[in-house]
């Protein structure tokens, strides 16, 4: 089941990648035309200090699993449909 921001913005989903990376798949709140975001956050800590303007490691990459990219799939596909509705 799907769930909602606090805005109102649907979650197509939510997962974990191979190294341990969060991947939310999420609607945009884009006014000009149909977007949604993959958002990727690296939860694994690391005792090397941050560059300036880093945020996380991997710089907005997923390692995925085949079943990892299925579910990314799927997300993508909730998107469209719901886009081309």
């Amino acid at each position: 089941m799907r769930r909602t921001t606090q805005r109102g913005f649907d979650v197509y989903d939510e997962f974990t990648d191979s190294y341990d990376a969060s991947v939310r798949v999420q609607q945009s709140s884009s006014a000009m035309a149909p977007h949604c975001w993959v958002f990727v956050d690296e939860n694994k800590p690391d005792d090397r200090p941050l560059v300036c303007g880093e945020k996380h490691r991997n710089h907005g990459s997923i390692h995925l699993t085949i079943e990892q990219a299925q579910r990314l799939r799927d997300a993508l596909g909730d998107f469209l449909a719901d886009a081309n509705r």
